[in-house]
C-alpha cells in the first residue's frame, strides 16, 4: 500500500540530503542498518527534489518496501548492497495480474490463420460453381442449396461445408475478441490500447454474428452484422500499429495490413453492383487481419520479462 508523504524541498533539506548529516548523527544511536536507511531515504529525497522548486512542498509516495527498519522488521537489507531491499511475503494478485493471461491472449490470436483455412477447404468442396475472386465469402456459408438474390443478380450457391465455415466465423471471431481482452495487460497503458481491443472485440462480435445468421436464411440481416467487421478491421490494425510503434517489425506490418484492408473495403463497396472480383476485395478487406494477429502473438510468447501490472 502507498503511503503519501509530503516533500519539503529547501535548502537544508538539500543540505541534509546531499551530506547525509542527519544520517550521521542518527547512526550512532540506531546502528549502522538504521543509518544506511537514514542515508538512503535522504538521497531520495534530493533526487525528488531536483524535479522542483527550491521551497515547494511536494506530496511524495513512498511504497512499504521503503519502510524504518526499525519499525519494519520484514524488511530485509542484502550486505552487498544496502539499497536493495527485499520483502518476506509474495506479492499479491490483486495488484499484479498473473503472466499466463496475456499468453493465453496470445495463443488465441496464433491460431487465427487457420480461419482463412477452413475458408479454402469449403470453397474447394462447394457443388455450385464458386470462384474465390469474384463470389463472396458468405456465399460458402449457406445451408442450403439455393440462389441469393444479389443487387446485381441471382447467384446459385451450394456448400456441404458450410457448417464449418460459419463454425469457423463463430469460433475464430470468439478467440479474436477473448484475445484482445486477455493481452490488454500486455499492452502500454493509455486511451488508444483501450480503443485498439475494443475494436478487436466488436470485429469478433461481428465474425461471431456473421456465422449466427446465414446469408440463405436472413440477406438483410446478414449483411447488417458482418458490416461492422469491414470497418473495425482496418481500424483496429492501425490503431494497433500506433500502439505498439515501440517495435517496428510488428507495427509497420499492422500498418500495412491496415492500409491494404481498408484499400480492399473501398474497392468492395464500390463494386457492390457488381459480381466481377467481389470476392478478391472482400477478403482484401478481411485476410489481412487474420495473417497479421499471429504476428504480435509470436512477439507476446517470445517475450520472457513479467508483465508490468500498471500497464
Amino acid at each position: 500500500m502507498t503511503t503519501l508523504k509530503p516533500l519539503i524541498c529547501s535548502n537544508s533539506a538539500r543540505n541534509s540530503a546531499a551530506g547525509g548529516g542527519t544520517a550521521s548523527a542518527a547512526s550512532s544511536r540506531h546502528g549502522p542498518e538504521r543509518h544506511r536507511w537514514l542515508v538512503r531515504r535522504h538521497r531520495v529525497h534530493l533526487q525528488k527534489c531536483d524535479r522542483y522548486e527550491v521551497g515547494e512542498t511536494v506530496i511524495a509516495g513512498y511504497d512499504d518496501q521503503d519502510q524504518d527498519p526499525a519499525h519494519d522488521p520484514s524488511v530485509a537489507f542484502s550486505p552487498a548492497s544496502p539499497t536493495v531491499r527485499r520483502r518476506t511475503t509474495m506479492p499479491s494478485y490483486a495488484t499484479a495480474p498473473p503472466r499466463s493471461m496475456p499468453r493465453v491472449g496470445a495463443l488465441m490470436w496464433l491460431v487465427q490463420p487457420l480461419y482463412i483455412a477452413c475458408e479454402l477447404v469449403a470453397a474447394a468442396a462447394a457443388t455450385a460453381p464458386y470462384s474465390l475472386m469474384d463470389n463472396t465469402i458468405s456465399d460458402l456459408g449457406a445451408t442450403t442449396c439455393t440462389t441469393i438474390a444479389y443487387p446485381y443478380g441471382d447467384i446459385p450457391v451450394c456448400s456441404p461445408l458450410n457448417l464449418l465455415v460459419n463454425g469457423a466465423f463463430v469460433g475464430f471471431g470468439l478467440l479474436m475478441a477473448l484475445g484482445a481482452v486477455l493481452l490488454r495487460g500486455w499492452l502500454p497503458r493509455g486511451a488508444a490500447a483501450t480503443t485498439a481491443v475494443v475494436l478487436w472485440v466488436v470485429t469478433g462480435l461481428s465474425s461471431i454474428a456473421t456465422g449466427l445468421v446465414p446469408l440463405d436464411r436472413d440477406l438483410e440481416l446478414h449483411v447488417l452484422v458482418a458490416l461492422p467487421a469491414f470497418v473495425t478491421q482496418f481500424l483496429a490494425l492501425l490503431v494497433t500499429a500506433y500502439v505498439v510503434r515501440h517495435r517496428r517489425g510488428p507495427s509497420r506490418a499492422a500498418l500495412l495490413a491496415g492500409v491494404v484492408s481498408l484499400v480492399g473495403l473501398v474497392a468492395f463497396l464500390a463494386r457492390t453492383g457488381s459480381a466481377e472480383l467481389g470476392g478478391l476485395f472482400e477478403r482484401l478487406a478481411l485476410w489481412p487481419g487474420y495473417l497479421w494477429l499471429p504476428v504480435l502473438a509470436v512477439v507476446v510468447l517470445r517475450e520472457r520479462r513479467p508483465v508490468d501490472p500498471a500497464r
